[in-house]
């Protein structure tokens, strides 16, 4: 939020975002650099050293991925027919890359003497700096702003748009301050601490922010809310030898991470084409959230089987229910639920704040992620489950049952109130807060009292008579050409609505002075012969329009019957 609000007022160097992005990631380059560098005894002597470094390479992330998204943003929230297009190319170009990571990082785990994670840093220093490229050359597009704003707060828009500056500031102290009882305090702390200010953030969301916004904030907290985390106790589980889950799976680590982060990234990606092709293209937003909720449920049955041993009681061993059951799904539930959301969210910012509107409604993604996780914790505790010998795994059935096949069922009756039941790419309500509406309502009534004072405006006012004969009015460009064309060629583009317009007013006026149409559009675009009341056997063609013209301005004067027609 802090970032992302910093960027939408303060455009630094010249541009809202392009500079924040290089900016960050020439740190991460640094900080990757710096921890490539570094001894391994330094490392384990200087943990808070190599947190801040590693916490660097993550700001670069976090700062391009919400700058990227709030461009992307930008543009569907003027064109809406884009849809999920750029949401769905976003996320499938991300879990390739993840395949290729994950297929580069497998040697690299192998290597016991420690310089597999110095090997990483050279790599994700080497990346960044291909980054930069892109990012310097503008491929992101934005346009710079004038000199005279460059490096300035705007404090025009911090003052019109103060509540949604508010509320980001708030998710961001938020933030701050659960890392702070993370370090300090215990799992019930955490709890109560992340209860007490994701109450107190919704409601300052229904405060600040639009009614469509505040539900959208509302919903995607309470979906992430309503589903309990357990991976503590079920990763334990799988990975647990004899001695403490008898007849368990008892995974290696390294096929349990490896195999699992495999086949969940290419079950990523399939969803992504399912989500594309079937979902987005005629579902609605509504129809999509309640599926991913549905789906979650049901994905949580797997674990509950392999977790209670049915799968060998009907004959499927572990490992092939674990990769097409619990790993596969698992991160297509996910996906599911992440693509509708993101593209909601990115469909309700405010015009001019995307970056600071987006960075506050996944901040509430976020923030409910940390609260489900922390109550899973807390859950595991009182419920008596040990990961260490002696284990106790007896529960864990029954918090699989409640938190994540129950619960998020209980979130149904919700989304028929917060989610708005139209399809992807249909208008949505309007996402401005009331006051904001008022306000820019004022403004498109002042430019418009501006525009008829202008000098623009009284040209315009100037052309009664071709509005009288019915003659279109043309724009002021067309306007300040025929000024300046004297050339009969280029004089008789609306010959043919001149005509029509004589024939309808020529009852009520046998004479018509050339001086009253000086300054109109009829008398510049047609000689002051062509006004000439005749039949039409006298007429002629130019430029694709008709004109009356006299016999003796074309030289024909004498000749019987009607001109031949020049086109």
């Amino acid at each position: 939020g802090f970032f992302g609000s910093l960027s939408d007022v303060f455009p630094f160097l010249g541009f809202y975002k392009r500079h924040y992005m290089s900016t960050a990631t020439a740190l991460g380059i640094c900080s990757y650099i710096t921890l490539t560098l570094l001894s391994t005894e330094f490392m384990r002597s200087a943990v808070v050293v190599v947190g801040f470094l590693l916490f660097l390479g993550q700001i670069q992330r976090a700062v391009v991925d919400m700058m990227a998204d709030g461009k992307v943003s930008e543009f569907m929230v003027k064109e809406p027919a884009i849809k999920s297009d750029a949401v769905s190319f976003i996320a499938g170009v991300t879990y390739i890359s993840m395949l290729v990571s994950l297929a580069a990082a497998v040697p690299l785990l192998k290597r016991n003497d420690g310089s597999g994670g110095r090997v990483g840093f050279i790599i994700a220093a080497c990346g960044l700096t291909v980054l930069l490229y892109p990012i310097l050359r503008g491929w992101l597009p934005e346009e710079r702003v004038e000199k005279a704003k460059s490096n300035r707060v705007d404090w025009g828009k911090v003052r019109k748009h103060w509540k949604l500056f508010t509320i980001a500031v708030m998710t961001a102290l938020a933030a701050l301050g659960l890392g702070v009882v993370q370090a300090f305090a215990d799992d019930w702390a955490r709890l109560v601490y992340l209860l007490a200010t994701g109450a107190l953030l919704q409601v300052g969301g229904f405060w600040s922010l639009s009614r469509l916004q505040a539900r959208v904030i509302l919903v995607i907290f309470l979906v992430q809310v309503m589903y309990v985390p357990l991976s503590g106790a079920v990763d334990y589980w799988f990975t647990a030898d004899e001695t403490c889950v008898a007849g368990g799976p008892d995974f290696s680590m390294a096929y349990y991470v490896l195999v699992s982060r495999f086949i969940g990234t290419g079950a990523l990606m399939l969803s992504v084409w399912i989500f594309q092709a079937f979902i987005a293209a005629s579902w609605t937003f509504r129809s999509a959230f309640l599926f991913g909720i549905v789906l979650k449920s049901l994905g949580a049955i797997f674990d509950v089987v392999i977790v209670l041993r049915w799968n060998i009681a009907i004959g499927i061993p572990d490992q092939w229910w674990f990769v097409f059951g619990s790993s596969m799904l698992a991160d297509i539930v996910n996906m599911f639920d992440y693509l509708p959301a993101m593209i909601l969210m990115s469909r309700v910012t405010n015009p001019g704040l995307e970056s600071t509107t987006l960075a506050t409604l996944a901040g509430f993604w976020n923030y409910g992620s940390a609260l489900a996780r922390s109550l899973g914790t807390v859950l595991m505790r009182v419920s008596g489950i040990r990961t260490t010998a002696p284990c106790d795994f007896r529960s864990l059935p029954v918090l699989l049952l409640g938190g994540q096949v129950a619960l998020p069922l209980a979130l149904i009756p919700l989304i028929f109130w917060l989610i708005p039941h139209v399809k992807f790419d249909a208008p949505l309500e309007s996402t401005v807060h009331p006051q904001q509406g008022r306000e820019a309502g004022e403004e498109e009534e002042k430019r418009t009292v501006e525009h008829s004072d202008s000098a623009a405006g009284r040209a315009v006012g100037r052309l009664p008579t071709a509005t009288t004969l019915g003659i279109p009015n043309p724009s002021l460009d067309e306007f300040s050409q025929a000024d300046e064309s004297e050339e009969d060629e280029e004089t008789c583009t609306v010959g043919a609505g001149v005509n029509r317009s004589l024939n309808e007013v020529r009852d009520e006026e046998e004479e018509m002075e050339a001086d009253e149409f000086e300054g109109s559009v009829a008398s510049e675009r047609c000689p002051k012969e062509s006004f000439t009341s005749r039949p039409p056997s006298e007429t002629t063609r130019r430029n694709g329009e008709r004109c009356y013209f006299p016999p003796e301005t074309l030289g024909l004067e004498g000749t019987p019957g009607a001109p031949p027609a020049v086109d």
